[in-house]
C-alpha cells in the first residue's frame, strides 16, 4: 500500500457504509479522502463533521457551524475567529497557532515599518504586524476568500486600524487579471483554498470563483517604503525587501 498511513479504498467505503449509511457516490470521491486523510482518524473526523452526517444524526453529531467569536490575540489587539475552523481557528482560540512566526515577525518589525500579507486568511498576523507598525507603519493585506476576507475586515474596523492596514480582496501573483480560486464545500480548515493553474480541475467536490489577481511587482502602488517583512500563505520569508525590488 503507496499511502503513507496505510489507508485502502476500502476503508473509505466502510466509512461512507458505517457512518454515512450508503457507499460513495462515485470512484471520484474516493481519492480525494485518501488524499486528505493521513490515517483513520482523519478519514472518520472528515465524516463525521459533514453536513449530511449531522443530517443523518442530529442527536450526536459534530457540529460545524459558522459559530464567529473574538479572540485578543495580543494586548489590545483583537480578532474574529470561526469555531468552526478546527485547524486554524480553535488553534488560535487555543493560543497555540504559529507561536514561533508570530515572535519572528514581532521581533522584526518596528514602529513606522511596512509589511506585506499575502493571503492574509482571516488577519491574524495583519493585526498583529498592525499594532506593532503603529499609526505610522502600513500594511497592505491580501485574501480572495470571501468568508476569510469577510472576518479580516471586521477585525480591521474591530482594531481601528483603517488608518494602517490597506486590504484588498484579492490574490496575488505575477500579472494582473484574474484566476480561478477553488475550494471545499466543507472543511475544518479554512486555509486550504488555492489557485488553479491554467488547464487543471479542482478536486472533486471542490468549489471554485473567480478573483481579482494583482500583480506582485504592484502590491504597495506607488509607496516608496522599505518592507521589511513578506508573509505568503505558505511560508514566512523573514528578510529585509528593497520596495524597488516589488515595483516596476
Amino acid at each position: 500500500n503507496s499511502h503513507p498511513g496505510g489507508l485502502t479504498r476500502e476503508h473509505v467505503v466502510w466509512a461512507y457504509r458505517l457512518l454515512l449509511d450508503r457507499d460513495p457516490e462515485n470512484e471520484d470521491v474516493i481519492g480525494p479522502k485518501l488524499a486528505g486523510s493521513a490515517n483513520t482518524a482523519e478519514l472518520r473526523h472528515h465524516l463525521i463533521t459533514s453536513a449530511e452526517f449531522r443530517e443523518k444524526n442530529p442527536d450526536f453529531a459534530h457540529t460545524n457551524d459558522r459559530t464567529i467569536v473574538i479572540k485578543e490575540i495580543a494586548d489590545g489587539v483583537r480578532l474574529f475567529i470561526d469555531l468552526s475552523d478546527h485547524v486554524i481557528g480553535l488553534n488560535i482560540l487555543r493560543g497555540t497557532y504559529e507561536q514561533n512566526e508570530v515572535a519572528l515577525v514581532r521581533h522584526l518589525l518596528r514602529p513606522g515599518d511596512t509589511a506585506i500579507d499575502v493571503g492574509g486568511h482571516i488577519g491574524f498576523f495583519t493585526m498583529q504586524m498592525a499594532a506593532v507598525v503603529g499609526p505610522e507603519g502600513r500594511i497592505y493585506a491580501f485574501e480572495p476568500l470571501d468568508a476569510n476576507a469577510d472576518l479580516l475586515e471586521r477585525s480591521i474596523v474591530e482594531n481601528r486600524f483603517v488608518d494602517r492596514v490597506f486590504f484588498q480582496r484579492a490574490a496575488v501573483g505575477a500579472t494582473s487579471g484574474d484566476a480561478t480560486l477553488t475550494f471545499p464545500a466543507e472543511t475544518l480548515n479554512s486555509g486550504g483554498a488555492y489557485l488553479l493553474r491554467d488547464g487543471t480541475a479542482p478536486l472533486t467536490g471542490n468549489q471554485t470563483k473567480q478573483v481579482p489577481l494583482v500583480a506582485e511587482t504592484t502590491l504597495i502602488g506607488g509607496a516608496r517604503r522599505q518592507v521589511r517583512v513578506l508573509l505568503d500563505p505558505m511560508r514566512l520569508a523573514s528578510r529585509n525587501l528593497s520596495v524597488a525590488g516589488l515595483l516596476p
